[in-house]
């Protein structure tokens, strides 16, 4: 093995970098856009509820609605119910966005970035639930 082949120097005495290939282009671009596109969705919800309570009471939503009660209410144009919505489209972009990271380095057999999605998602998802029990007890 040889210096450069370690990582300590190439023929000049410079040191070499070794380094992980980026994600893939591709890969890049598909996320981002699915990101901004999540996104986007969000900010429609929070807009369009914004203008029906600006329609509907004259003044802009002052509480959101639990998750449970947002079929119903959405069915009834509530617009905290829309509000509610857009904030839960944009508070699981990020989940989304990792999601869609490990799979696409799955499909392009990236185990190392899958896993460090994976690892990220896990962390994510496991500090939601904390926060859910520990506020209950």
């Amino acid at each position: 093995m040889t210096g450069a082949e370690q990582g300590q120097s190439d023929t000049a005495g410079e040191p070499v970098a070794m380094t992980r290939p980026a994600i893939a282009p591709e890969l890049r671009l598909r996320l981002a856009s699915g990101l901004r596109i999540v996104t986007l969705i969000g900010m429609v919800f929070l807009i369009v509820g914004t203008v029906v309570s600006l329609v509907q009471v004259g003044d802009l939503p002052r509480a959101t609605v639990p998750p449970s009660e947002l079929p119903e209410r959405l069915l009834a144009l509530d617009a905290p119910a829309i509000v509610s919505l857009g904030f839960l489209t944009i508070l699981l972009a990020p989940v989304y966005g990792l999601i869609s990271l490990a799979y696409g380095c799955l499909r392009q057999r990236d185990r190392f970035y899958a896993a460090a999605a994976g690892l990220v998602l896990t962390i994510l998802v496991l500090s939601v639930v904390i926060a859910l029990v520990t506020r209950g007890a």
